[in-house]
Order: structure tokens, then sequence, then C-alpha cells
């Protein structure tokens, strides 16, 4: 054996021996046991991987939603509240259902899952706020809506938007501050402090959400991910545009969505959106009194074709320094892969998860990140929902199967009992 062989042997078994993201589930164990959560200043964390492929879904904790006809009823998007086992559900039918994942779908347990209507059209997106007091609801009807998670009542109404809603996020830190985009291009600012409308909604269909006060947003930027020469709008224009409820676009541009757009942690005025028509990652400053001004962007083409692939969904981890994206590109097959970008720097991608079993055929689907960071898990056009190890994509990701249609949205359990 040359000397050269023996170093490299010697520097791999002490890689092996000192990174505890080599170590099997069993050493992991023993040595979190005997050094806490550390080991020479790296985490310890359990290898999960063999547990996922373990994960079953038993018939008792199939939840299946209907119309009052009978017929079935798509569930389009889920979330799950940070501190109880209570996953919402919003659907076709315009419900949010709340359900206790730690009781079953039988009968005896059925007092426990609570179902209300919340707009007029399928319910989009929905997320909850940090105390899980409010959950906030992003419909096809262009409407955006504050909901009290124990009474089930509306307490505000969001109203600007003129096209379905694609997303809806709190800001990390301050409760009083929302984001959305939606279809019509543009995403909003909003601030429930400021731009009282109206203090009730007597025009609102089937007198849901009659009695709550109505908001306009403090910053609309239209035309976000739209690069045509029509784009930019002075500040004039986008004043006289917040003093009405809404605002028109030219219909050329209303497909142009703005799939995604969410706070940049501990910023208020940082913001970071994604395109479906131009495949762009944007971060833009939004400070008042100005025209929000693009910061930086990062595109996503096919590298073998060069086109476009649309971008459906983005998740920030919980340190503020990784950002996920989901898109997929335009060849018939429709693959595609989530890229993992530092927001520092958006121009060099980390890390791709790549899987051509994987399809994406509609831009409702999406992604989640664990609590802790360490598993990415996505839906699919192919009836099965798929988990990454973040830290191994080469690894490939672990396949739940058992939908029969495609799977939308994903959510998981912030909880540590479940």
């Amino acid at each position: 054996m040359t000397k050269r062989k023996y170093n490299d042997e010697i520097e791999e078994y002490r890689t092996h021996t000192t990174n505890p993201r080599t170590w099997s589930v069993h050493k992991a164990l023993r040595m979190r046991a005997i050094h806490g959560r550390r080991y020479n200043g790296q985490v310890i964390n359990i290898p999960g991987r063999k547990l996922l492929e373990r994960f079953q879904c038993h018939d008792q904790n199939i939840y299946r939603f209907y119309y009052p006809n009978g017929r079935k009823c798509v569930p389009f998007v889920c979330s799950y509240s940070h501190r109880q086992p209570i996953l919402a559900v919003g659907d076709e039918e315009r419900r949010v259902t709340l359900i206790r994942t730690d009781k079953d779908n039988t009968l005896a347990s059925a007092s426990y899952h609570k179902a209300f209507y919340t707009h007029a059209d399928a319910v989009l997106d929905i997320k909850w706020n940090k105390d899980d007091d409010l959950l906030m609801t992003g419909s096809a009807d262009s409407l955006i809506r504050l909901w009290d998670v124990e009474h089930q009542t509306c307490v505000a109404t969001l109203k600007s938007h003129e096209h379905s809603i694609r997303s809806v996020n709190f800001h990390p830190t301050n409760p009083n501050l929302i984001i959305s985009s939606s279809k019509d291009g543009a995403f909003c600012i909003w601030d429930t402090r400021y731009r009282l409308l109206k203090q009730n909604d007597p025009e609102a269909i089937d007198g849901i959400g009659q009695d709550a006060p109505v908001y306009g947003p403090i910053k609309i930027t239209p035309q976000a991910h739209d690069d045509s020469k029509t784009r930019k709008l002075t500040t004039k224009q986008q004043q006289s545009m917040l003093k009405s409820s809404a605002f028109s676009f030219n219909r050329v541009i209303q497909d142009r969505s703005v799939t995604c757009a969410l706070f940049i942690p501990n910023q208020e005025n940082k913001i970071i959106t994604s395109g479906s028509y131009d495949g762009k990652i944007k971060i833009w400053d939004c400070r008042a009194g100005r025209d929000s001004q693009l910061k930086e962007e990062w595109g996503t083409y096919d590298d073998s074709i060069a086109k476009v692939r649309g971008i459906t969904d983005m998740k920030i981890d919980s340190t503020g320094t990784r950002l996920f994206s989901l898109s997929m590109d335009h060849r018939i097959l429709s693959i595609y892969r989530i890229t993992m970008h530092c927001l520092n720097n958006l121009s060099q991608p980390v890390r791709r998860f790549i899987n051509s079993k994987q399809k994406l055929n509609t831009f409702y689907v999406k992604l989640d990140l664990s609590v802790d960071d360490r598993y990415l898990l996505c839906g699919s056009s192919n009836q099965s929902v798929y988990a990454w190890d973040v830290e191994r994509p080469e690894s490939g990701p672990i396949t739940f199967e058992g939908h029969d249609s495609e799977t939308t949205s994903v959510s998981w359990s912030n909880n540590n009992s479940e």
C-alpha cells in the first residue's frame, strides 16, 4: 500500500468517525447519550431516512372530502398549526376543515373535527399565524380573509387583487404584516393597522365575512414578473390604485402569475417572489414612499433546451439563510426539480434535488420544509408524495404512494408528539 493511499484511508476513517452525518442510527443515539446534542461543534441529528421509509397511512387516518350532493371534492391546500396537532385544509367547496390528527376519522371522533365556509370560491392557500389563534385564507375569488380559529368567524377581509390568490404569508416576526401574490401578476403588502376601507362588507357573497372590516394594501407591485416595457408604473399611478379596492391590468399579462411571495426574515421591506411565466426568483426592496425596486433575480432555465421553467412554490428555512424553490420544465414529461439557494447569493444554486419519476403538470403543487430544516416534502402530479434529505440529495427521495390523483399540498407536523 502506498503512503498516499494509506493517508487517504486514514482521512476517510476519521471523517466517518467524527462527522455525525455519516453515523448510523445506533451510533447517533449512543453518541447523543454521551455528548448531548453536539459533538465537535456539530449537531448530532438522528438519521431519519430509515424511519421515514417505514411511514404508513392507515384507513382510519384517511380523510375524504365531498360536496353537499355527495360528489368528491378536491382538497387544494393544507397547513399544520405550530403547537397543536391540528391540520387546516382548504378545499374546492370553499370550506376550511380543521382536522385533529391525533384523532381518527371514525364517527366517535367526528366532534373533534370542524368545518366552515370561508369564501365564494375554492380555497387555494392557507396559513396559521405564530400564535395559532388566526388562520389566513386566500381564494380563487381574489379575496384574503383572516379567521378567528376558536369561533370560526371572519375578523378581516383584505381586498385588492383581481384574480385568484396564489400565496399568502405572515411576516415571521411582525404579526401585523402580510404579503400576498396573485394570478393577476401582482404582489401586495398589507398592514392590519392601516388602510381600513370599510367597517364591514355588505356586498359579501352568501354573507361570508360581511361583518368583518375590509382593508386595502399599503403597497402594490403590479406586473412583478412581466419584463415587458409596460411593467413599471409610477408612484402616482400606484397611489391612484391604492385609493380604490381593486386594480385592473391588461388581460395579456394576467397569466403571468406571481406564484409565491415571502418576507425575507428579519426584514420588513425585503420581499422575494417567484413567477410562473418568466421562471424567475426576484428580491425586491419595498421601502415606503417609492416604487418597489428590483435588487436581484435568478432565472430557471432548462439546461438542455434553454426553455424557462415556471416556479410553483418557495420556502425559506428557519435560519433565514437558505431558499428552496420548486420548478418544472416544459418538456412533455414535466419533470420537476427543487433548487436550494443561499439568500445572500441567488446566482449560484447550492444544491439540486432531481428525480425523473416525479411529475409536475400544474402550479398548484407545493412543497414544505420540516421544522428542523432537515427534510423537504413535496407533492406531484403522479399521485405520490416525495421526501428528500436536505443534506443528501444524491440519495434520492422517499416515495409515499396512495393518492389517486394529483397531490397538491403537503405539510410537516410541528408537534413533537406527532
